[in-house]
């Protein structure tokens, strides 16, 4: 079976991309909405003689450049060899249902957390609650929780953009959540692996169990805790 190429992985993108060929590996950088994705990979052969960065933009001709090529590879290569705090697998099943959920109700991010030792998925749309100063019963938050992935006893909380989550391929994935708010998603079957950054934002809806009247509570933030930065790149 042929495996997933770089052209398929820049038709993701819509066909923006800054991709550098290195040997048989490529690194495709997005652009625009889609600064805090980076996609490392292997190529079935060698397309250049020498490491070649070329820029793709679907309003323009693909533009080469050959500056500072090294140390652009230099510079990718330092985030994938950083420390871990825990990685643990998702399904080709699992990766399906975030995917038709993320769809299905329009939400602009997703954060992957632990709670009494089990990984969360939480999906939530931010765009509900930026400009609120109050919320009420008509306008209020909406936050989707998935099943637990998996039992994991490290503590940790990531934040990534719904759409670039779609963009990952519908296989089974390895996840590095790691200490330098990067998560890396490893496609064995293709050989790719894709780096995406934390965005430093949280759902403003926290529950908690308050143990002096045995019931769920809801914790609602005010927008200036909750939304800090609505971008980050890598």
């Amino acid at each position: 079976m042929k495996t997933l190429g770089y052209k398929n992985i820049l038709g993701k993108l819509k066909g923006n991309g800054r991709v550098i060929f290195d040997k048989q590996t490529f690194y495709i950088q997005g652009l625009y909405n889609q600064v805090d994705l980076i996609v490392k990979g292997k190529l079935e052969k060698r397309l250049f003689n020498s490491p070649t960065l070329i820029e793709y933009r679907t309003d323009e001709k693909p533009k080469r450049e050959n500056n500072n090529i090294k140390e652009q590879i230099k510079r990718i290569e330092d985030l994938f060899y950083v420390d871990y705090i825990t990685s643990f697998n998702l399904s080709r099943y699992l990766i399906k249902k975030i995917k038709a959920s993320i769809r299905k109700n329009n939400v602009s991010h997703m954060r992957f957390y632990t709670f009494n030792n089990d990984v969360k998925v939480n999906l939530f749309d931010v765009r509900s609650f930026i400009g609120q100063t109050q919320f009420t019963r008509q306008n209020s938050v909406k936050v989707f929780s998935l099943p637990s992935v998996q039992f994991i006893d490290e503590v940790f909380t990531r934040t990534l953009n719904s759409e670039t989550f779609l963009k990952l391929p519908d296989e089974d994935l390895g996840l590095d959540i790691t200490k330098s708010h990067i998560v890396i998603f490893n496609d064995k079957k293709n050989g790719h692996s894709y780096l995406v950054s934390h965005q430093d934002i949280i759902e403003p809806i926290t529950h908690f169990v308050n143990p002096k009247i045995n019931k769920s509570v809801s914790f609602l933030y005010t927008k200036s805790l909750a939304v800090r930065n609505t971008q980050k790149n890598v």
